[in-house]
């Protein structure tokens, strides 16, 4: 017969061997989390472009509005919850463009990074100086909170430069072990970019003509950095639908102004774009609002270069 002091040993033998493993298991599952790479999530395409070639292998990056969509009138899933529950970074626009996203996230998991607040306030620009709604054409004011606030601000290559800034702090505050490597990486970045604001400048200085007009509103950002007008905007929002009296407010403009080009988008189309072409005889170009992408492969670089290629087509 064994003793039961024996019986007692070996049953206590069993349970710290389970419990070993069990500690093992969860040590490697541990261990796992930790060589994880933390999960950076933006909002707009251009700060996804951004915050890879800053962040390099030291974190996943990821666009929450897929290709082809506007952050205009995304709806979000439960997909995007699950993905916004791992952010560890979360990229934002704000302004009201993506404050509707909001809701996916845990702030106390997450931080996040709103560059509409990040940036000084007096570079924010408003949609009434291109609106072609009567209605939104109120005194110019400087005050972020206006409801009239343009959230287009990437389009300012100066602007996407602050941002970049702002990208490399906050990957630094989270991961200061690979400061070093950041730094390097937005140094590479900003140098890029500084290189495109030089050739739209340059580019700018020789055009014959200064006025267009854009799609959106989105497009005064880059007309007020290179001295250029954009004296409408076909749609204050996009998806929505050109009124007869807009398109009347249209073609007048561009008769008065003798415009040659309006531009267009990828990702939308105007009902009344056909009726003002036939009634004027204008052109269409291409602008390229980088709050839409085709590929996420893309470049903010690229897609502004396409755009500097369209307005030397419609202004040289």
């Amino acid at each position: 017969m064994v003793p039961k002091s024996h019986s007692i040993v070996r049953l206590s033998s069993v349970v710290l061997c389970l419990l070993t493993a069990l500690l093992v298991a969860c040590g490697g599952g541990s261990q796992a989390d930790k060589n994880a790479k933390p999960l950076v999530l933006c909002t707009i395409f251009s700060y996804v472009d951004a915050a890879r070639a800053i962040a390099g292998d030291k974190a996943d990056v990821e666009i929450l509005v897929p290709a082809g969509q506007s952050p205009h009138e995304y709806q979000t899933s439960l997909h995007d919850k699950t993905i916004a529950s791992k952010a560890t970074l979360y990229i934002k626009n704000g302004l009201g463009l993506d404050d509707s996203f909001d809701g996916l996230l845990d702030p106390s998991k997450t931080k996040v990074l709103e560059i509409g607040k990040a940036i000084d306030t007096k570079a924010i620009l408003h949609t009434e100086e291109t609106s072609l709604d009567d209605a939104t054409k109120k005194a110019t004011t400087t005050q972020v909170d206006n409801a009239f606030a343009n959230p287009h601000i990437w389009l300012n290559p100066k602007i996407q430069m602050a941002a970049a800034e702002k990208i490399r702090d906050a990957l630094i505050e989270l991961d200061p072990a690979d400061a070093p490597t950041f730094k390097a990486n937005a140094e590479q970045y900003l140098a890029g970019l500084k290189k495109l604001d030089a050739d739209f400048a340059d580019a700018a200085a020789h055009f014959k003509t200064r006025e267009f007009i854009g799609f959106h509103s989105a497009y005064d950002y880059l007309a007020h950095r290179y001295g250029l007008t954009q004296i409408a905007s076909i749609e204050e929002i996009p998806g929505g639908e050109l009124t007869i009296a807009q398109i009347q407010k249209v073609t007048h403009l561009i008769q008065d102004h003798h415009i040659k080009y309006i531009a267009i988008e990828n990702a939308f189309s105007a009902q009344g774009i056909d009726t003002i072409k036939k009634q004027t005889g204008v052109e269409t170009i291409t602008l390229q609002p980088l709050e839409t992408y085709d590929d996420v492969k893309q470049t903010y670089d690229g897609l502004m270069r396409e755009n500097l290629q369209a307005l030397k087509k419609a202004l040289d």
